[in-house]
């Protein structure tokens, strides 16, 4: 961005201003108002009509004029090295708007945040507060995804120009639709990538202007819901309304945005982030809810053998009596009666005893109705149109009984890890805000217990990746990306998650149990074969057999877990598990805000054919190449990493420690890149390390 005072008149002079220069994003100043003329590369309308905000780029509704739409009188401008600030009135003294872009990171990525402020004597209600951005007349094809549970993250490409296209949300964040739309010209000469950080329920609606048979204008609304947004301004009150997160796309390609994204995030996001998530085990795919000692002391050794560091209990240790675990949400006393029979803290200092941190799971967001009728908690609890309850976090007595709740158990068991799940859909929001009010609620409750117990991994969980967004990763210091643990699912619902938030802080799980029968793998140099079963879906419904590295390495780029009967593997699994678990300790601090670019083309959930290949950009100078055969004819690949400092030397080496090559300079690992083979449904893990002394 240009900064200084001579700068800044040269700008002003030439009628433009300049926040980043490639992908290139500038106002235009005309008439004392300045308007956005180019949007991450995109060339946007001159003069953007009333309907969709104006010159503002900002479409409000109050509820006194259900039916008008406010106009905005520029106010100024403030130009810094921060960015651009814009200042609106809606002329009558009752909403003032303040527009703040700034450029995030050195990739052209720009950000748009909005902030109303309620400058009138008496409470102002919103009905419509959504930004606007008009691209110029061409023929565009828009990128939207899917979410539903066990299938996050799915693309979809479709016509831009002949109808209105919208997607929402409703509850959670993710559930139905994720919060991330791209277009892109037809011609393949440009595209723009939208990314809301949704403070509760969002919205993007696309509309085409369509009066013409030649292709005229779309407008992009992001923001937040206007469903049946009734929010309450009071006299005075300022509220930060869901950011807008805009970048370019060479040529069209999706995949091209997903490690400028990333480094764009982590720009913005730099001092929550956890460096060292340990790994754990958890106990879900080993019998589901069925949790007893006998069962589980097995696990508690394995996790210990292979490296893992906590060990997490899920569902099922809480509640009264012996009914289903979901239905007992709610009620978070340990249960006498059944799973540990009131000795959970026996079971934590034995999984201590062997090195092991303790965690649980939970559900602060849901209390089931037997829970609420059984303890009578209808003060504060919210019902869902589904009949199950919430507690309203926006009702600070409610708050404060939720935080005191959580705040209890990670005192009394000494947590280090709490798993967060968010199993339901919190509809309706009793304040009309479509849940901004609650986000907000729940997002100072978690900093608050991050701040009290520092030390306390907090992993998130939205029946898998349901609340999986920018603005959620950066509150957990990981989250889970689905509820399906099948390895190549994982693959395929990461790659599109990387299209809109960072993929190294995703947690994976590694489901493995032994075969029935113990074979030896035909053309296996090994003594015992490293076969095993992993599931197939959610809940072992499927099994397949896999290759148990294949399936280790599925949960990379991420964060590694383990679930299922570690126990009753091969000592040559449990080995190789070991080494794995090595391999990912090595690297994890360097791979905390890792970028992740996508080498091979995003593909479907059905898709199981093919080659996928990643790359993970880690500090330090090192590089991770991540390659993966499905179910492909080809048995090796050039896989060509992209970002190397081309006249540096790179030593290559696999995960487990073999020399793939010597020494090779980076210019030609890109241009021939690193030869890769592999039987089918395998993988490898490539380490390019930088060498520090001088190329010889």
């Amino acid at each position: 961005m240009k900064t200084g005072r001579n700068r800044k008149r040269a700008s002003q002079g030439a009628g433009c201003l300049l926040l980043a220069a490639a992908p290139r994003t500038d106002f235009l100043e005309s008439g004392g108002i300045t308007v956005l003329r180019n949007l991450a590369g995109m060339v946007c309308a001159g003069q953007p009509p009333s309907c969709f905000g104006g010159p503002a780029g900002f479409i409000a509704v109050t509820g006194d004029r259900p039916w008008q739409e406010v106009e905005w009188r520029s106010e100024g401008k403030r130009v810094s090295r921060g960015g651009l600030a814009l200042e609106w009135s809606d002329g009558e003294g009752k909403l003032r708007l303040r527009t703040e872009w700034r450029k995030l990171g050195p990739d052209g990525v720009v950000e748009r945040r909005d902030f109303l402020l309620n400058s009138a004597s008496k409470p102002v209600r919103l009905r419509k507060c959504l930004s606007a951005f008009v691209l110029a007349a061409d023929r565009y094809e828009v990128c939207v995804q899917s979410s539903r549970w066990s299938e996050e993250n799915q693309c979809e490409w479709l016509d831009a120009g002949s109808a209105a296209i919208e997607m929402a949300s409703e509850g959670r964040t993710t559930h139905g639709g994720a919060p991330y739309c791209s277009l892109r010209r037809k011609d393949g000469t440009g595209g723009i990538a939208f990314h809301i950080v949704p403070k509760g329920n969002w919205v993007f609606r696309l509309q085409p202007d369509t009066r013409s048979h030649r292709p005229g204008p779309v407008a992009v609304e992001a923001g937040l819901s206007d469903r049946r947004l009734e929010l309450l301004l009071k006299p005075g009150e300022r509220i930060s309304l869901p950011s807008i997160i805009i970048q370019g796309l060479p040529m069209g390609r999706i995949e091209a945005g997903a490690a400028v994204l990333h480094r764009a995030v982590f720009e913005e996001y730099p001092g929550r982030i956890r460096r060292e998530v340990p790994i754990p085990y958890n106990t879900w795919f080993h019998r589901f809810d069925r949790i007893e000692p006998a069962l589980l002391e097995p696990q508690i050794a394995a996790a210990a053998e292979i490296g893992c560091e906590v060990f997490v209990v899920d569902a099922g240790w809480y509640g009264h009596g012996h009914r289903p675990w979901y239905e007992m949400v709610g009620d978070w006393r340990e249960n006498e009666t059944s799973a540990f029979m009131g000795r959970m803290k026996e079971l934590a200092a034995r999984v201590k005893s062997v090195g092991l941190g303790f965690g649980l799971w939970i559900e602060p967001e849901r209390i089931s109705a037997h829970v609420v009728q059984e303890k009578r908690l209808s003060a504060g609890a919210v019902r869902t149109r589904a009949g199950q309850f919430y507690p309203d976090l926006a009702e600070p007595r409610v708050w404060r009984a939720v935080r005191d709740q959580i705040a209890g158990l990670i005192e009394r068991y000494e947590l280090g890890w709490v798993k967060i799940d968010h199993n339901h859909d919190l509809e309706p929001d009793p304040r009309g805000s479509e849940l901004f009010r609650y986000s907000e609620s729940l997002a100072r409750l978690v900093e608050a217990i991050k701040s009290a117990y520092p030390r306390t991994v907090l992993e998130g969980c939205a029946s898998g990746g349901l609340r999986m967004d920018i603005n959620t990763l950066s509150l957990f210091d990981t989250h889970f990306l689905s509820d399906t643990v099948d390895p190549v699912d994982e693959l395929r619902i990461g790659q599109g998650l990387a299209l809109r938030a960072p993929l190294c802080r995703a947690a994976k799980w590694i489901v493995l149990a032994p075969a029935d029968v113990t074979f030896r793998a035909y053309s296996s140099e090994t003594s015992e074969s490293r076969i095993v079963v992993a599931p197939r879906d959610a809940g072992w419904g499927r099994c397949q057999s896999v290759d148990a590295d294949f399936a280790m390495l599925c949960a990379l780029p991420g964060m590694p877990g383990f679930s299922g009967d570690i126990a009753g593997l091969t000592l040559e699994t449990r080995r190789r598990a070991a080494l794995f678990v090595s391999f990912v300790k090595k690297w994890r601090r360097q791979s905390a805000t890792a970028p992740v670019s996508l080498l091979t083309p995003w593909a479907p959930l059905t898709d199981r054919s093919g080659w996928v290949a990643m790359q993970t950009h880690m500090s330090g100078g090192a590089e991770m190449l991540l390659a993966y055969r499905l179910n492909d004819p080809r048995g090796s690949m050039a896989v060509k990493p992209v970002g190397l400092d081309p006249n540096a030397a790179y030593s290559v080496s696999a995960w487990d420690g073999s020399v793939l090559s010597g020494r090779k300079i980076g210019r030609q690992l890109m241009e021939e890149g690193v030869w890769i083979e592999l039987r089918a449904f395998g993988a490898a893990a490539v380490v390019m390390e930088r060498c520090s002394d001088a190329w010889a």
